[in-house]
């Protein structure tokens, strides 16, 4: 079952520092957003650096999570700050004294009963140049050594669209941890200081054969494991199918020569049917689960087709809803055809399923040079803020079953496709004012 990055971030602990390399305020977000929003519900001190745009952006995020940002600043649990006067407070960036005031901080949230200190930081202050900027990665290594001394968390968010290659690898062997889109990796590239400062080239090398030799273990053992959990899904789920089928003719058989059921019989017989048919469905998302954990058969398709294919399944769904379908220019994509016809028939169908009145739904794409990004738009429920983190989890239901028929798979599935063909899929939504789901493809 994938995690989403709100899980993610929330199993990260004290001591760890962490790096984002993202390439958008909208990706930079995503990630310092629930980082935070985990911190403030666990009553630690929080505080994010960057600049206007960035904290206007974040207050934005907070909200749609459920946080009253005016009284978490208020109160001193949220600090949303300005660059110069963390990292330039004397015109130049001195790293001791930036870190020096991370220990005052820490003292401070220690005597205002704070669980713990939580600090978000984007240094793209570093590309302006100012005196001592050079030294970011000295400042690095220290958050590493005051870390050992006195953990709290740190991410340290890089813009790798702007920031050179050779930075981008420092930043990277200074951080144990890193965020890549809507992932928490632990880092195979990072060195620990005792490797980083040691004069023997040969100790070195063991250390990174032995990085290497235990990453391939751990991989080839999921490996094994993954495909040992999607065998037992797929042969559990296509062998309950026959029972469900028996049980089901069954009671059509009790039905048939029931004549002297009485009322209260019949409403017995009719539960038994309605849990034979969820238990069916529910045994089919499964099986349908299971076939996207295979590898992605990519070619280069129209996705246009594969939403017409998609619009042909869901055509009686559409005639009982009166539902309008608006699809605009869509690119051809390197995907998996059957994979992809399933994710635009889940979202379209999610869109037509949580309606308000006939759906109006669209599906159009914008592109750049690196990606293609798809988006189904619909005026339907919408989705309360609160429930956006756990929407795409397994068997992750937000309505009672006798609102909306579904078992919370259809979701799950269509991240797992997207990242098969290491995409991402994200939504944006209101209650009560519709929503929209993006899926973006590499180029």
């Amino acid at each position: 079952m994938a995690l989403t990055l709100h899980d993610q971030v929330a199993s990260l602990r004290r001591g760890d520092h962490v790096c984002m390399l993202y390439t958008s305020l909208d990706e930079q977000m995503t990630a310092v957003a629930p980082y935070l929003h985990v911190g403030l519900a666990q009553d630690e001190l929080c505080l994010f650096v960057g600049d206007d745009t960035a904290r206007a952006m974040l207050a934005r995020r907070l909200t749609m999570l459920g946080v009253d940002v005016a009284a978490a600043t208020a109160s001193g649990r949220l600090r949303m700050l300005d660059p110069k006067p963390v990292y330039l407070a004397n015109g130049a960036f001195e790293p001791a004294d930036t870190l020096a005031a991370l220990r005052g901080l820490l003292a401070e949230a220690s005597a205002g009963g704070f669980s713990g200190v939580r600090t978000a930081g984007d240094m793209s202050w570093v590309l302006h140049g100012p005196p001592g900027s050079e030294r970011v990665i000295d400042y690095e290594e220290g958050v590493n050594a005051l870390l050992a001394q006195s953990p709290f968390l740190g991410l340290c968010q890089y813009d790798r669209s702007r920031f050179g290659a050779g930075l981008m690898r420092e930043v990277l062997r200074t951080h144990p941890i890193a965020v890549l889109g809507d992932k928490v990796c632990s880092n195979p590239y990072f060195e620990p200081p005792h490797i980083r400062e040691a004069d023997d080239q040969g100790a070195r090398l063991d250390w990174m054969i032995a990085q290497l030799e235990q990453t391939r273990a751990v991989e080839l053992g999921l490996q094994e494991l993954n495909g040992q959990l999607e065998s037992m899904a797929y042969v559990a789920s296509h062998d309950l199918q026959e029972p469900i089928r028996m049980v089901k003719m069954h009671l059509d058989l009790i039905e048939r020569h029931g004549a002297r059921l009485d009322e209260r019989g019949r409403g017995w017989l009719d539960q038994a049917r309605r849990s034979a048919t969820r238990l069916g469905e529910l045994v089919s998302g499964i099986l349908e689960a299971t076939l996207t954990q295979r590898e992605a058969q990519s070619a280069d398709v129209a996705l246009a087709d594969l939403v017409a294919e998609a619009l042909e399944d869901l055509a009686p769904a559409m005639r009982e809803s009166a539902a309008e379908i608006v699809v605009g220019d869509l690119p051809t994509v390197r995907c998996d055809r059957a994979l992809f016809v399933r994710l635009f028939r889940n979202l379209i169908g999610n869109a037509i399923k949580f309606r308000r009145g006939p759906p109006r739904i669209s599906v159009d794409a914008t592109s750049t040079a690196d990606r293609h990004v798809i988006a189904v738009r619909d005026d339907g429920i919408g989705i309360p803020t609160a429930w956006v983190p756990q929407l795409f989890g397994m068997f992750k239901r937000l309505h009672a079953r006798d609102a909306y028929p579904g078992h919370g798979i259809g979701l799950a599935t269509c991240r797992r496709i997207v990242e098969l063909h290491h995409g991402r899929i994200w939504v944006e939504s209101r209650d009560g004012e519709g929503s929209t789901f993006f899926v973006a493809l590499p180029t």
